[in-house]
């Protein structure tokens, strides 16, 4: 007997009128009557869904697959319900079962994209978000609907691509310009970031959030001047833009105007209700009063600066433990891993290996891509998540059932020249492989430090740089600092969770440079301020690059200027950093340091 469509009908224009208990009855009825009614099932399950009854939705949705072997939108619904559950082996194979059964469709793609994002398979899922965007519909609403996710996703590239789309429909719409340009900032491509920010401008010359990003852009880029006019405007435009108000203070304080940054803070602080409504301005605020001199006043503002990114922490679901528990298990790995059987080389007629920069944040990572930009024909990736994409890679690959860091020692040949494929494929996605040939590619993230057993492994043979500095100055720093906001950073959200990462990151340095068989060079921060050329040439040596003449840049950008900050900086706030001290004062002695 053929599905009654009549009833179906009914519990749907029941769905529209808002009267959920009542639709939900009425599938329920039509199921017990009709039990084969795949479509009915369906839209029971749905209604379940709504109010959270998620493991009998899924027993009905699985009925209804069953039912309807070739539908891929109950595929589609099954696999997300499985997934909201964490069974993720489950709801991802649902999902690539309905990608199966309608290929080159938009819908079963960008169900297993997010789904693929949420379980932390980062590089699957860019993969396959990509082919949705050729497939996005001519319909605005649902290509920004699209980007948003992707966005919240924190997959940029399918984001940016999605949010274009949202332009071409809506040439005229600014918004969709300036999220474009935020998810090229994401992807530390201020340049492109700031071409984009400024078409929405062009769009709407009145758009205060426009020049705002502007600004924000401009003063990323060391552009201070720019940077000043384009914040002036945006408050001009709209008073509370308090992102322009930073960008215009930071780089008015970097002009030496530091009176002025402090006028452009005080007058948008009168207009808050509440707590600022930006958790960087505080840290904005004691960056100028340092410059001031008011140290006191200073570091007040710096802890209420990490406070309210503690509040932004804490709504974020962050785990600070997850970090420290990682570096734990990366010591452990290296700690107990005979190394001395792992290649030393990956054989005749592979391509160049990366030079490496790792480090930890604000050690002077800045310092060394200049230095080698200035004097090499280089093309640096800087803080590109391009070893994250062999992580990901080697976390789904899990061989020998091993998760990480285990899987990298029990890694075959094959598996490791894949890993390098996924690492050249990403970095290839975003320059062209014109781009690469016969340049020496610096990759440069400060806490892929954490991933040198992966990068020992895949690329054997590649040459590390290591940036150290005064412990007490890189506490400092990073805790004053402003980055964005992630796990690994929300160490810096306290002054001892500062000085404890710092310790436990240095401390798996040691081991490593002990026991990997690294190919490594140390940079001193402080000898690089002193004798710039020095070590210059020291670093070209290391790297057999001699001094040539032609001069590198950033990849996709041109090279931003290098803000280094103050030696022993840390004397000025010795009172301030008095609880730490004894944390980090191992680390000072042995880096050799003095303690005074």
């Amino acid at each position: 007997m053929p599905p009654d469509q009549t009833r179906l009908r009914a519990a749907l224009q029941l769905v529209q009128a808002g009267r959920f208990p009542d639709a939900e009855a009425a599938c329920k009825g039509l199921v017990q009557e009709e039990p084969d009614n795949a479509e009915a099932r369906s839209l029971l399950a749905q209604l379940m869904l709504r109010r959270g009854a998620t493991p009998e939705a899924i027993e009905h949705l699985k009925e209804a697959v069953n039912l309807a072997p070739k539908s891929a939108m109950h595929r589609i619904m099954l696999g997300q319900a499985l997934v909201s559950l964490g069974d993720w082996r489950a709801g991802l194979a649902a999902l690539s079962g309905a990608v199966l059964i309608a290929p080159g469709q938009f819908e079963p793609l960008a169900a297993l994209g997010f789904a693929l994002a949420r379980s932390g398979n980062r590089e699957a899922a860019h993969e396959t978000l990509g082919k949705c965007i050729p497939l996005l519909p001519a319909n605005a609403d649902l290509c920004r609907q699209f980007a948003q996710a992707a966005r919240d996703a924190g997959q940029w590239e399918a984001a940016g691509a999605g949010f274009m789309r949202v332009g071409d429909l809506l040439p005229k719409d600014a918004a969709s310009r300036i999220a474009v340009a935020e998810s090229y900032a994401a992807r530390s491509e201020p340049r492109t970031a700031l071409n984009w920010a400024r078409r929405a401008v062009a769009l709407e010359p009145g758009n205060a959030s426009a020049w705002s990003l502007v600004a924000t852009l401009l003063e990323r880029l060391g552009e201070d001047e720019g940077a000043v006019a384009a914040g002036r405007r945006a408050l001009e435009l709209d008073g509370a833009q308090v992102g322009a108000a930073i960008a215009l203070s930071h780089a008015l304080r970097r002009l030496g105007r530091a009176e002025e940054a402090l006028g452009v803070l005080h007058k948008i602080a009168g207009s808050f209700v509440g707590p600022p409504p930006h958790p960087g301005f505080a840290g904005e605020m004691g960056h100028v009063l340092e410059a001031m001199g008011d140290r006191a006043g200073a570091w007040k503002a710096f802890e209420a600066g990490r406070a309210a990114w503690r509040e932004v922490a804490g709504s974020r679901r962050l785990s600070p433990e997850a970090f420290p528990r990682l570096v734990d298990s990366l010591l452990t790995f290296v700690r107990e891993t005979d190394f001395s059987g792992w290649p030393r080389s990956r054989g005749g007629g592979a391509r160049p290996a990366p030079v490496f920069v790792v480090g930890f944040p604000r050690s002077g990572g800045a310092l060394v891509e200049r230095m080698l930009a200035g004097a090499t024909k280089a093309l640096i990736a800087d803080e590109w998540p391009l070893v994250r994409t062999m992580t990901d890679a080697l976390v789904a690959a899990r061989p020998g059932g091993k998760g990480f860091p285990g899987a990298i020692g029990v890694m075959d040949e094959k598996l490791r020249a894949a890993l390098e494929g996924a690492y050249w494929k990403r970095l290839e996605s975003r320059v062209g492989a014109a781009a690469l040939k016969g340049v020496t590619v610096v990759d440069k993230l400060p806490l892929n430090i954490l991933a040198l057993p992966l990068i020992r492994r895949v690329f054997p043979e590649a040459k590390v740089i290591v940036t150290l500095r005064d412990p007490r100055d890189v506490v400092l720093s990073c805790f004053t600092q402003d980055f964005e906001l992630s796990e690994g950073m929300s160490q810096f959200l306290s002054l001892e969770g500062t000085a404890r990462f710092f310790v436990q990151v240095m401390d798996f340095w040691q081991v490593c440079k002990e026991r990997l068989g690294l190919a490594a060079l140390e940079v001193r921060y402080e000898d690089a301020m002193r004798d710039g050329p020095g070590s210059t040439r020291a670093l070209l040596g290391f790297l057999g690059l001699g001094e040539q003449k032609q001069t590198g840049a950033s990849i996709g950008e041109k090279p931003r200027p290098v803000r280094t900050g103050r030696v022993a900086r840390w004397k000025d706030y010795h009172e301030q950093l008095a609880p730490v001290m004894g944390l980090v004062e191992a680390s000072v002695t042995r880096l050799g340091y003095a303690t005074v």
